[in-house]
């Protein structure tokens, strides 16, 4: 009877370190990335990058005269440009603290069991 709780715990044990590794990094995989993609649309809200991209050779404001067109031109242009840098910068910085939050669980294994 007594070798049988021992297995249980041992396979409790087990199990715990498994479901803590399956949430810790599936379960914070699929909360990140929903917030990534909250966040890439909250953006997109704002800067509205694909409404841009396809109007881009429409003029503005309906303003068909050549300033017009230019004007038009040169403010998609630069709203596109500085949209596109935002976003490459946000998605760099998300993919760096991910990078992290992967990489934290290793680092304290190795600074806890083979810190000599």
């Amino acid at each position: 009877m007594n070798v049988m709780i021992f297995v249980y715990l041992i396979h409790r044990v087990f199990y715990r370190v498994a479901e803590f590794f399956r949430h810790w990094y599936v379960g914070g995989f699929r909360a990140y990335w929903r917030f990534i993609i909250r966040t890439f649309e909250g953006f997109d809200h704002y800067f509205a990058w694909k409404i841009t991209l396809n109007h881009f050779g429409e003029p503005m404001y309906g303003d068909y005269s050549f300033v017009g067109r230019c004007l038009s031109f040169v403010f998609r242009f630069f709203r596109l440009f500085l949209g596109s840098i935002f976003y490459a910068g946000f998605l760099f910085v998300a993919a760096f603290i991910f990078l992290l939050w992967i990489l934290i669980i290793p680092y304290l294994f190795t600074r806890v069991f083979f810190s000599f």
